[in-house]
This record gives structure tokens, C-alpha cells and sequence, in this order.
């Protein structure tokens, strides 16, 4: 298992103790989406929740896909409940060419800890 895979199975079990999932529930599968039909679902998602909160207007094609998608380091985790993808989670590793995808709304705090060495 590597490393990002053991920390998203972390986040999960501290959301299941937090009674986000019930600690029983073994209907909600979470897994990593490597194949292309689960990446397009899953920026679909993305796309249609953004759009019905009003955060981005509708794209041509119905998806939001990033440059950071790009990335070989960049890994997506959905949530299936009955093999229907209910939840997105993207893993984007801080990169020197495009930084982080919160570096618009953070860059000074992130900035410091760049400088700290704490990437």
C-alpha cells in the first residue's frame, strides 16, 4: 500500500469515528480511480455539485478537469455506494511549476511554510 493510500485510509477511519460513515456501513466503498470511465464520473461529480453550489458556471462538456489532473503524482479517491460514485477526494502534491490548487486563496500562509521547508 503506499504512502497516499495509507493516509486517505487514515482520513477515512478518523471520518467514520467522527460518524461522517457508520463505523458498520459496509456499503460505501472507497477506492482510488485510476481507470478513465471512474476519472470522467468523478470530475462529473465535481462539475455538477460546483455548478449546483454556484462556485463555477456549466462547462461545455460537463466535467471540471484542472491542469493538476495532469500530474503522474496527483491521485483522485471516489466513494461508491452501489457502484455510483457519491464522493471526490483529489490528492495534489505541491509542485515548484503550478503549486497547489489552494495557493490562490492561501499563497501567503502556504509561502511561509514553503520557506520553513515544509512542503
Amino acid at each position: 500500500m503506499s504512502s497516499v493510500t495509507d493516509r486517505f485510509a487514515k482520513k477515512v477511519a478518523l471520518l467514520k469515528r467522527l460518524g461522517l460513515f457508520d463505523a458498520d456501513d459496509r456499503s460505501v466503498v472507497v477506492r482510488r480511480a485510476i481507470v478513465r470511465d471512474d476519472l470522467a464520473r468523478a470530475y462529473r461529480l465535481v462539475h455538477d455539485v460546483f455548478v449546483d453550489k454556484g462556485y463555477i458556471d456549466p462547462g461545455p462538456n460537463g466535467i471540471r478537469i484542472r491542469l493538476f489532473e495532469a500530474l503522474p503524482e496527483m491521485a483522485t479517491f471516489v466513494a461508491e455506494v452501489d457502484r455510483r460514485i457519491v464522493a471526490v477526494m483529489s490528492i495534489v502534491p505541491d509542485s515548484e511549476d503550478l503549486g497547489l490548487p489552494s495557493d490562490k486563496a492561501f499563497s501567503q500562509e502556504l509561502d511561509g511554510l514553503r520557506s520553513a521547508g515544509r512542503r
